[in-house]
């Protein structure tokens, strides 16, 4: 850290944030909100520093597994927050239908003693009282300008932060990616163009195959869109025919499995929702349950891997998309959760929830980021509009096509 220099804005914060945690008793938490590239993580890493604290009393966590996992690859183990608060017990159903129930947990890890929240602007008002019930001061981060909860009441810490960094680094500054984001978060139209060399602004009757192979991640805004994208992709630039993945396809969780867990340089990951990864084995599927086993590589796992994961099949075959959508079709269905029953109860399998993963939508990717994006931009809703393009810009770190 000797290395860096903070800026003024960054030293009072940092200044503000100490006294804070050292003398204020009455306030559970402080909120560091910031532009993209406004250097959110690093003060974070300071503030710690400067209190002193050992990697043991810091617990980082995210809503999602994908932004746990950003954490994680940059040097801070993190969970969900799910993971770090609730005890996670299993419920079946009449019909053997598979479902967990979240009880809070009555202590927490001994000797914690901060937990930091990122990406806050995703969590629920309901989920932070949680975390705050445990007596433990919070540090919660985020960009008001990204996206709100997908379901429940937003919280308003971001709308009256502690602290506000509302200018990008000057090294931020020469990021085409960083300029065109923060256009888009001031409200600014983007022009079709060329920004730098790591930005390019066209016509979607413009993508080339090449623009599509170039991509790390493909964003959209609908599910229909993402699932119209997965087809073209595998069909027109990948000549895949078969329904069901092959050996190297890139597939999302869909659900988190708190049960299943590989350790990649001694960090523990879970399958979880939002978790990208490539299938390394020919599935071997079970025709009467409708599921298959695969292993299953997480992107940026270099040896370990999730072998033999019990997945379904009908995401894939019938274009199913949650489970919810089985049990309505039941009749059609009977036979297949008749053996996922004795499966999930007998065998003690759960059977998990994968999709193809080139296109994924906005709120999927947020938490996490990728070399290079395609973002096919669309219009949803007036008040949502430029929060989707800014968290989609910001996911990029090196090179974005925006296809609008």
């Amino acid at each position: 850290m000797s290395t860096i220099t903070l800026t003024d804005k960054q030293n009072n914060a940092l200044k503000k944030a100490v006294d804070w945690y050292r003398y204020d008793n009455d306030q559970r938490i402080f909120t560091i909100a910031g532009v993209a590239g406004a250097g959110k993580s690093t003060l974070i890493r300071f503030i710690i520093e400067e209190l002193n604290l050992a990697n043991t009393q810091v617990a980082y966590c995210a809503y999602t597994g994908m932004a746990a996992g950003v954490l994680t690859k940059k040097g801070n183990p993190a969970t969900t927050i799910h993971r770090l608060i609730y005890d996670i017990i299993p419920v079946e159903d009449e019909l053997g239908k598979m479902s967990f129930m979240f009880t809070l947990k009555k202590a927490l890890e001994e000797g914690l003693k901060l937990i930091v929240v990122d990406e806050v602007s995703m969590v629920t008002e309901e989920r932070l009282e949680e975390i705050g019930k445990f007596g433990i001061k919070i540090i919660a981060t985020g960009d008001n300008a990204q996206l709100p909860p997908v379901a429940g009441k937003m919280n308003s810490l971001l709308e009256n932060p502690d602290v506000f960094l509302d200018e990008p680094l000057r090294q931020a500054l020469d990021n085409p990616i960083i300029y065109v984001a923060n256009e888009v978060r001031q409200g600014r139209r983007v022009q079709y163009g060329t920004y730098g060399d790591r930005v390019q602004v066209i016509n979607k009757d413009s993508l080339t195959r090449e623009m599509f192979l170039l991509a790390d991640q493909i964003l959209a805004c609908r599910n229909n869109t993402v699932n119209g994208l997965n087809t073209f992709y595998r069909t027109n630039i990948l000549n895949v025919r078969s329904r069901m993945p092959e050996i190297g396809e890139k597939v999302i969780c869909l659900k988190n499995n708190w049960t299943l867990a590989e350790v990649e340089n001694d960090v523990p990951q879970f399958l979880v929702n939002g978790l990208i990864g490539r299938v390394m084995d020919t599935p071997k599927m079970y025709q009467k349950s409708k599921t298959f086993d695969f292993d299953f590589k997480p992107e940026y796992f270099d040896k370990e891997m999730f072998e033999q994961v019990r997945a379904d099949m009908l995401y894939f075959t019938d274009g199913i998309r949650n489970d919810n959508e089985i049990y309505d079709s039941y009749d059609d269905y009977s036979r297949v959760l008749f053996f996922r029953k004795k499966l999930e109860k007998n065998a003690q399998i759960q059977i998990n929830k994968f999709n193809y993963a080139y296109a994924i939508t906005v709120y999927k990717s947020q938490g996490n980021e990728f070399d290079n994006v395609l973002y096919v931009d669309e219009f949803i809703r007036k008040d949502l509009y430029y929060k989707q393009f800014y968290t989609a810009a910001t996911r990029a770190k090196e090179r974005l096509i925006i296809a609008m």
